[in-house]
């Protein structure tokens, strides 16, 4: 995954995340990413860029794109997908 330089990073990330995307969450989702998100803000010991809801979901998707799936494994509704999604990610 490209990544921003540490020097000018919001510019630097403006460039390289140019797709915009909006996400249907419930309020109990985004409550939870944003203070997920906070919780990192906060923890962090180098300064150096800020962790919010965006970086959280640019490196989900970056670890879903490690994630092989099989021929045979299939979801057919979100609830199967989910279900799948932990097997593969808790291995």
């Amino acid at each position: 995954a490209p990544k921003p330089e540490q020097s000018g990073g919001k510019e630097k990330k403006a460039e390289l995340y140019t797709e915009r995307v909006t996400l249907a969450l419930s309020t109990e989702q985004k409550d939870f990413i944003d203070g997920l998100a906070k919780e990192f803000q906060r923890k962090r010991t180098v300064k150096a860029e800020t962790l919010n809801r965006n970086s959280l979901v640019r490196a989900l998707v970056e670890v879903l794109r490690g994630v092989k799936f099989e021929a045979g494994e299939i979801a057919n509704t979100e609830q199967e997908l989910e279900r799948l999604l932990k097997e593969k990610l808790t291995k």
